[in-house]
């Protein structure tokens, strides 16, 4: 099952994909409400700051869809996520083919298919930045876990345990949609793409409020890059030590 989440009036839902799927209509509050109450007081003690509408709208339109899939009598055993500004590559085609024979995990799983704001010539330095702590295969292509955050919601591969698992958190929700460490610490596993399936489109205009920009570019974030990348290393190498 394929859901693309985008707004009932957005222009990209005129976007061509050569795949099967559904629309899933967008919270904005105006045109479709949500379900579920999105706990501000919360959000801002946890974050520090107020979050934008459109950050609201996200994380209640993602929090709906997954619990559409984990309350589903469907056979489905995988939900495939993508926002309407998703580029697929034509790996993407490959995985879709392969995940029709994959059975899923009873372990509560996320796989990203892409990082948001990446542009796919930036991957390299993203990979040296956070280096991959322990890999995993999802039909034939491989994932990793990584310490990298706030990688946005551009497209990603959720198993029902893990809807589920989610789904207990409906009376307190309060974080930001990409914030994986937070989904992590609800019980689930992420993990990240070693070679993105799926990009955002950096042309697009950001439906949340947030500036699109490329992340990763080494020439605009040199000092900061070359900071995470000896940090980040150095965990790995003490992670290592200590499973030795």
């Amino acid at each position: 099952m394929i859901n693309i989440i985008s707004l009932i009036n957005s222009p990209k839902r005129a976007n061509k994909h050569n795949f099967n799927f559904t629309f899933f209509d967008a919270i904005d509050n105006k045109n479709v409400v949500s379900n579920y109450i999105f706990d501000k007081d919360l959000a801002q003690l946890f974050y520090g700051r107020q979050l934008k509408n459109g950050e609201i709208g996200c994380t209640l339109s993602h929090f709906e869809c997954i619990s559409k899939f984990a309350n589903s009598a469907l056979s489905d055993e995988w939900l495939i996520i993508l926002e309407d500004d998703v580029l697929p590559e034509k790996e993407f085609y490959q995985f879709l083919e392969e995940m029709k024979n994959v059975v899923a995990s009873t372990e509560p799983e996320v796989f990203l298919l892409g990082h948001s704001k990446l542009n796919k010539n930036n991957n390299w330095i993203r990979l040296l930045k956070y280096p991959s702590y322990k890999n995993k295969k999802l039909a034939s292509f491989d994932f990793m876990i990584s310490n990298s955050n706030y990688c946005g919601t551009v497209g990603y591969v959720i198993n029902k345990s893990a809807a589920k698992k989610m789904l207990e958190q409906k009376n307190r929700i309060f974080w930001i949609t990409d914030d994986w460490h937070l989904v992590e610490n609800m019980g689930i596993n992420v993990y990240h793409p070693k070679s993105p399936l799926v990009y955002e489109d950096l042309g697009s205009i950001s439906e949340t409020g947030n500036i699109v920009h490329c992340s990763h570019s080494f020439k605009k974030h040199a000092v900061r890059n070359i900071y995470i990348f000896i940090v980040e290393n150095l965990k790995k190498i003490i992670l290592n030590k200590r499973i030795r």
